[in-house]
Order: structure tokens, then sequence, then C-alpha cells
């Protein structure tokens, strides 16, 4: 499944980008603005779970964006 593969490999590669991203930024400024930004939303003031939503978020996007650029490769053309 050549498509399945595209969209599970952009998936992964973004998610864990903006995971460790998010992450490394959050750890840095000691959770103050990540908890309130997840104060904000329904999420219980969670650090944690905004940046799970965050990296969930930008691994659609990569993966939807991987699958589009898959599906626009040109089809092989038969010999003759």
């Amino acid at each position: 499944q050549p498509v399945a593969r595209a969209f599970l490999s952009g998936f992964l590669g973004v998610f864990l980008l903006w995971l460790l991203l998010t992450f490394l930024a959050d750890y840095r400024n000691g959770h103050i603005l990540s908890t309130r930004i997840a104060s904000l939303l329904p999420l219980g003031g969670s650090s944690l779970l905004l940046i799970l939503l965050t990296a969930l978020t930008g691994g659609l996007i990569g993966g939807l964006s991987a699958l589009g650029a898959s599906s626009l490769r040109p089809l092989p053309r038969p010999i003759r």
C-alpha cells in the first residue's frame, strides 16, 4: 500500500518533530505558557495534553500533505 505508507511516513515524521520541538520549548520556559493555554482549552490545564494535541495536529497535516504528494506522482507508462 504505497498510499498508506506515504501517509504514515508523513504523519510520523511531522508528529515526532513537533512533539520534540514543542516539548523542548515547553521545558525551557518552565511549562508556563502551555499551562495557561491548556487552561483556556478543555484540557484541564495539562501541558502534556496540549503538546500531544499540537503534535497530532501537525502529524495529520504532514500525513495529508504526503498523501497528496504521493497521489500527484505520474503513473508509470507502459513500455511499447
